[in-house]
């Protein structure tokens, strides 16, 4: 393999891993704008971790009450952010 084929092919080879790791998450991470989406979105373990929790939200949404549990441990969860900050 010649050199212009290697640069071309480890040209294209990154551009696929960029954009494998831009979807490692529930949302698509090109349009994250919250501190919390971009720490996801930069880590593939959390990108990984999201998607899990998103199936199993995702799975569990026909039980009553779930979303509104959701809701407020959001809620919790931003305020407790605000607190330690």
């Amino acid at each position: 393999m010649n050199k212009k084929n290697l640069v071309f092919a480890l040209m294209v080879i990154s551009f696929f891993c960029a954009q494998t790791t831009v979807h490692a998450a529930s949302f698509n991470c090109s349009k994250a704008t919250t501190q919390t989406e971009k720490i996801i979105c930069s880590d593939s373990e959390l990108g990984k971790l999201d998607e899990q929790l998103a199936g199993i939200y995702n799975e569990g949404k026909h039980i009553p009450g779930l979303e509104a549990e959701q809701r407020a441990w959001f809620a919790e969860l931003q305020n407790a952010a605000i607190v330690h900050v």
